[in-house]
């Protein structure tokens, strides 16, 4: 961080910054590490599936046999230099939002057009999860306060403390629970 420009600097401490697993990644860790790493309870993290960082392998994927017999610094640069054009690919496709009122979807690169798509599915879907969630709440508290705080406060001592019990983890299954569902039904 010293070697680089004052505007590069990151203005925020790192002990800020949490590792999350990608999604396609999280099922083939251990289940106990779902709900701490998963980017669906994280504050802050939004609707993301993080597999941003693992697109690049697609296009990298073909570069394995011409660096196979580089030396590794050479590898190393080919590999960067590659990692930047598709990134700097993906920031050019970004600039075309700002002139979406003038232009048609078949004008925009594919970077653009993709964000655009997604942000015009997502904001209505947004509003209607809020007020879903909205709607949800304020049902809970009519008919079940006592329930949404103790669900709340676990919660919360979960996420101060994540040795406290998980309460995004789903009891296991038994024949036990199985038979105490099936009498309540048949009684």
């Amino acid at each position: 961080m010293p070697v680089l420009p004052a505007k590069l600097h990151i203005s925020f401490p790192m002990s800020a910054v949490k590792a999350l697993v990608p999604k396609f990644h999280l099922q083939s860790h251990e289940e106990k590490c779902h709900s701490i790493f998963s980017f669906n309870f994280s504050f802050g993290a939004a609707r993301t599936d993080g597999e941003g960082v693992e697109r690049n392998w697609d296009e990298l994927n073909g570069h394995g046999p011409s660096t196979a017999e580089m030396l590794p610094s050479h590898r190393w640069e080919t590999l960067d230099d590659s990692c930047g054009w598709v990134n700097w690919r993906k920031t050019m496709g970004l600039g075309a939002l700002k002139d979406i009122i003038l232009i048609s979807f078949a004008d925009l690169p594919p970077a653009g057009y993709f964000l655009l798509k997604r942000l015009i599915v997502a904001i209505p879907q947004a509003i209607q999860t809020r007020n879903d969630f909205h709607a949800l709440n304020v049902s809970l508290k009519a008919d079940n306060p006592e329930e949404l705080i103790a669900m709340e406060r676990a919660l919360a001592a979960w996420e101060s403390d994540k040795t406290q019990p998980d309460p995004y983890r789903l009891p296991k299954s038994s024949e036990l629970l199985f038979a105490s569902i099936c009498n309540k039904w048949f009684d």
